[in-house]
């Protein structure tokens, strides 16, 4: 059986990162600039703004209104007159 204590296990473990205290604090830091930044951003302009326009529409110049469709009647075209058959005289 082997005995492994707590020791042994942190001597094969990475060295512990520098600065971490330092890195924490600084993020902190530019969180806070951050929003401060956004809060005066957003709250700057309190007063309401009220606005309104005018328009007057003109026209370059008068459409002509289009002009009424007439109806066309069919010309009847004349039937065809039989031409008469001459009759052979009896014999």
């Amino acid at each position: 059986m082997v005995d492994r204590t707590e020791s042994d296990r942190l001597d094969l473990a990475p060295p512990p990162t520098r600065g971490l205290i330092r890195s924490f604090s600084l993020a902190l830091l530019a969180h806070a600039f951050l929003l401060a930044a956004i809060t005066w951003g957003v709250s700057w302009k309190r007063e309401t703004v009220t606005l309104s326009a005018e328009a007057e529409l003109w026209s370059a110049v008068p459409q002509p209104a289009a002009a009424q469709l007439k109806e066309t009647v069919p010309v009847p075209v004349p039937a065809p007159v039989p031409v008469p058959v001459p009759v052979a005289p009896p014999p």
